[in-house]
C-alpha cells in the first residue's frame, strides 16, 4: 500500500509498507522526503558517494565495473525464467488447439445433421431421408475422432462433460427421428442445438482461460462464428419448409426467418472483426462463391415475395446453396484456425530460440559477473541492497500513483511526473470528449445487492474502457455508471463510440445466451475548450477539468432516451470528423440546462438494428426536412410530414418504432397548438439535467 501524506514547503512524504493490507495508513513505516524542487536521483548519489568514500582504489574500481554485469546477470535469470514459463505454455496452447479444432469440426457436422433432421421432420419424411443418413456418417467419424484425443485434460470443462452426455444419447434421438416420435421439428433439431450450444459454451470458457491475447481472440471469433452457423441453419431449415409449403405457414414464421438473417450476418461480421488484415482476401473471395452468391439471390427471392406465396424457389436448391454458405463458415473457422496455429507455432520457434541465446549470455554473464564480483567488499554490499530497495520502492510507488492519476492526464498539464503538480496549476487547450452512461442502471441494479452492483459494474466497465485506450483515448473519470473520457482526435473518438456499441451487442450475445438481461448505453460526443488544473488544498490534490463543454457534452447524452437515439454528437463535433459511410441523421437545434447557446445535434443509428437502421437511412431526408420546417416555424407542414412517417413505420412489416419521429410529432403539435416565446429561434429547450 502507497501512502502519500502532503507536507508543508512543497514536500510529499511517501512512506511504503508491503504487509500492510490495501487502505491502511501505515505509521512506521520506510519513509523518503522527495522534494518538488529535486528528485530521487539525488538521494541515491548521496548514498553512493557515502559508501565508496571509505573503499580502497581497486574495490571502488571492480564496484563500479560490477555494476552493470550484476544487473546484466538478474535481468538475463529473470528472462531465462520467463522464456522457459512461455516455452512450456505455448506448447500446451498449441495441443489445445489442436484438439479443439476437431471438437469444432464435430460441432459443424452437427448443425449440419441438425439442419438436415429438420427438414426430414417438416416433410414428414418425404425429404432428406438419404442425406440425413449421409449427414449421419458423417457426424459419426467427428465423434470418433473426438474418442480419439489423448489429452483429454485440455478438454475439461462442465458444459464440455453434459455436450458429450448428449452425443452418448443421440443414437436414441437419431432413432425417434426416423420413427417419427417427436412431435414436432423443433423438439428434433433441438437436441443438436442443445448439444452444439454446449459445445460452443465450453470453447468459451476454455478461451477465458488462457493467458494468451492471440489465442483468446481466436476462441472469441470461433464462439461467434459457431452461433452465425447455427442462425445460418435455422435459415436454412426455415427457408426450405416455405419453399415446400410454397409459402410461410404464418407472419411468425415469416418474421422468425428475417431475424434469423440478420442474427447470422450480425454474428459472421463480428467474428472477422477478429481476424487479421492478411487474411480478409481470402474471406471475401469465400463469400463470393457462384453457390454462396445464389444462396443470397435467393435469400433476397424470399423477403421481397409475398411471405404466404413462394413460387420460383426449389427447396432443395435453396437447402445446398445455404449449405455452401454454412460451409464457408466453416472454410472462414478454418482460416482462422489455421492463422492461429501457426501464430502459436511461429512464437514458439521464436521463444525456443531466444530461450537457447538466454542460455549463452547467462552462461557469459555468470562468468563475467563472478570475477567482478571478487572486488565487492562489505560495504559496498550494504550500498547495493539499499539502492536495490530504494529503487524497487520507486517503481512500486510511481506504478501505484498511475493507476490513480492518468500519465496523459498529466500531459495535458506539461507534467512528466506526479511529483510535479502544484496547486493552482491549469493548462487550457481544446479537446474531444465522449461521455457514456448505461441505460436505467438505477433499474437494472435493484434486484441485486450493493456487492453484487459494484462487480457487475466493474465487470462491464473493464470491457468498455479498453475500447477507449485503443482508440487513442483516455478515461478522465468513471462517474457512477458512465465516464468521461478524452481524445485527440474527433475521428477516434467516433471510433470507439461505435466499437463500444459493437462490445456491447457481443456481451449482450452473450448475456442472452445465459438468459440474462441486455444492457443498453448512451453516448455523447462533442468538441470543444477544456480547463485542466490542480484543485483542492494542501491536504487534498486533485487533478480534474473544468468547462462549460464537459457540461453540455452529460447534458446531451441525457437527450439520448428522449430521441431513442444510441449515440449524439454536437454540430462542432461532426464538422471535424468524415461522416462517410456512418448512418447518421439531423436532430435539430437544441439547448441544454445550464447553457445559453444554442446548437445542432445529431444522431448516429450505424449500430442499430438491421431493420430500423434501413428504416431511417430510408427515410432521413424526409425526417429532416420536417425538422427544418419545425425551424422555420413551419409547424402545420412539419405536423404533417411526420404523421405521414409515422403511418408508414407502425405500418411497415414488422412494424417500427423510431422515437425521433414521434417526439418531433409530439413538439411540432405543441408548437403549433399553443405557439412559441418571442425570442425562440427553433430550439429544443431541455430543462432536465
Amino acid at each position: 500500500m502507497v501512502v502519500i501524506r502532503p507536507k508543508p514547503a512543497g514536500t510529499i512524504q511517501i512512506a511504503v509498507d508491503p504487509a500492510a493490507p490495501t487502505g491502511t495508513v501505515v505509521e512506521e513505516a520506510t519513509t523518503m522526503s522527495i522534494t518538488s524542487s529535486g528528485s530521487s536521483v539525488f538521494m541515491q548519489c548521496k548514498v553512493c558517494f557515502a559508501s565508496f568514500s571509505h573503499l580502497n582504489l581497486h574495490t571502488r574500481i571492480g564496484s563500479i565495473a560490477s555494476f552493470p554485469f550484476l544487473g546484466f546477470l538478474c535481468m538475463a535469470a529473470v528472462l531465462l525464467v520467463q522464456s522457459v514459463d512461455n516455452q512450456i505454455v505455448l506448447g500446451s496452447l498449441e495441443s489445445q488447439v489442436e484438439s479443439l479444432n476437431t471438437v469444432l469440426d464435430l460441432v459443424h457436422e452437427l448443425q449440419k445433421e441438425a439442419g438436415a433432421v429438420s427438414i426430414f421432420v417438416s416433410s414428414k419424411g418425404a425429404l432428406f431421408k438419404t442425406e440425413l443418413l449421409a449427414q449421419r456418417a458423417l457426424c459419426d467419424t467427428r465423434i470418433t475422432a473426438l474418442d480419439q484425443i489423448t489429452d483429454r485434460t485440455v478438454l475439461e470443462d462442465p458444459d464440455f462433460t453434459q455436450a458429450t452426455k448428449y452425443l452418448a444419447g443421440l443414437i436414441q434421438h437419431r432413432q425417434a427421428v426416423l420413427l417419427f416420435q417427436l412431435a414436432t421439428e423443433e423438439e428434433a433439431s433441438g437436441y443438436y442445438i442443445q448439444c452444439t450450444k454446449y459445445f460452443t459454451t465450453a470453447l468459451r470458457n476454455i478461451g477465458l482461460q488462457s493467458n494468451n491475447a492471440n489465442t483468446k481472440r481466436f476462441f472469441t471469433s470461433l464462439e461467434v462464428l459457431s452461433y452465425a452457423k447455427e442462425s445460418a441453419g435455422q435459415e436454412r431449415a426455415s427457408g426450405a419448409a416455405a419453399c415446400a409449403l410454397d409459402g410461410f405457414a404464418t407472419p411468425a414464421d415469416y418474421q422468425n426467418f428475417v431475424s434469423l438473417i440478420a442474427t447470422w450476418d450480425g454474428f459472421y461480421r463480428l467474428a472477422i472483426t477478429y481476424v487479421s488484415s492478411a487474411q480478409l482476401p481470402a474471406i471475401e473471395a469465400i463469400m463470393q462463391a457462384p453457390a454462396i452468391r445464389r444462396a443470397f439471390v435467393m435469400q433476397t427471392q424470399l423477403l421481397t415475395n409475398d411471405p404466404a406465396v413462394i413460387t420460383g424457389v426449389d427447396p432443395l436448391e435453396w437447402y445446398w446453396n445455404m449449405t455452401e454458405v454454412i460451409d464457408g463458415l466453416k472454410q472462414v473457422e478454418n482460416l482462422i484456425s489455421k492463422e492461429n496455429t501457426a501464430s502459436l507455432q511461429a512464437e514458439n520457434s521464436k521463444a525456443f530460440a531466444d530461450l537457447l541465446l538466454l542460455l549463452g549470455v547467462l552462461a557469459l554473464a555468470i562468468v563475467v559477473s563472478f570475477v567482478l564480483c571478487v572486488c565487492l567488499g562489505r560495504s559496498l554490499k550494504s550500498a547495493s541492497r539499499l539502492l536495490d530497495k530504494e529503487s524497487k520502492f520507486t517503481r512500486t510507488a510511481e506504478k501505484s500513483m498511475h493507476r490513480f492519476v492518468p500519465k496523459r492526464m498529466l500531459h495535458l498539464l506539461k507534467y512528466d511526473s506526479v511529483l510535479q503538480v502544484r496547486l493552482g496549476d491549469r493548462q487550457i487547450r481544446s479537446s474531444n470528449l465522449l461521455v457514456m452512461d448505461i441505460r436505467n442502471f438505477t433499474a437494472h441494479s435493484e434486484g441485486m445487492t450493493e456487492l453484487d452492483t459494484f462487480e457487475w459494474l466493474s465487470h462491464f466497465l473493464q470491457i468498455i474502457s479498453p475500447v477507449i485506450s485503443d482508440n487513442s483515448g483516455f478515461v478522465e473519470k468513471y462517474v457512477g455508471d458512465g465516464l468521461l473520457a478524452l481524445f485527440e482526435s474527433p475521428q477516434s473518438a467516433l471510433n470507439a463510440s461505435l466499437q463500444m456499441q459493437v462490445e456491447v451487442a457481443q456481451f449482450n450475445a452473450l448475456n442472452d445466451a445465459f438468459g440474462k438481461e441486455c444492457v443498453r448505453i448512451g453516448v455523447a460526443l462533442h468538441s470543444g475548450a477544456i480547463c485542466a488544473g490542480v484543485l483542492g488544498n494542501h491536504e487534498r490534490l486533485e487533478l480534474t477539468i473544468i468547462s462549460i463543454s464537459v457540461n453540455v457534452a452529460f447534458r446531451m447524452e441525457a437527450i439520448n432516451p428522449v430521441y431513442g437515439s444510441q449515440i449524439v454528437c454536437s454540430d462542432v463535433f461532426c464538422e471535424e470528423v468524415d461522416m462517410a459511410g456512418v448512418g447518421h441523421r439531423y436532430l435539430g437545434q437544441v439547448q441544454v440546462k445550464g447553457a445559453t447557446h444554442v446548437f445542432g445535434i445529431f444522431e448516429l443509428f450505424q449500430a442499430d438494428g438491421l431493420l430500423l437502421r434501413r428504416w431511417k437511412e430510408k427515410s432521413k431526408l424526409e425526417f429532416e426536412t420536417a425538422v427544418q420546417h419545425i425551424e422555420n416555424r413551419r409547424f402545420a407542414e412539419a405536423v404533417k410530414s411526420l404523421t405521414e412517417l409515422d403511418r408508414r413505420m407502425t405500418a411497415n412489416d414488422p412494424p417500427l418504432v423510431d422515437a425521433g419521429i414521434r417526439q418531433k410529432l409530439a413538439l411540432a403539435k405543441s408548437y403549433h397548438e399553443q405557439g412559441v416565446p418571442g425570442d425562440w429561434v427553433g430550439q429544443h429547450i431541455f430543462t432536465a439535467k
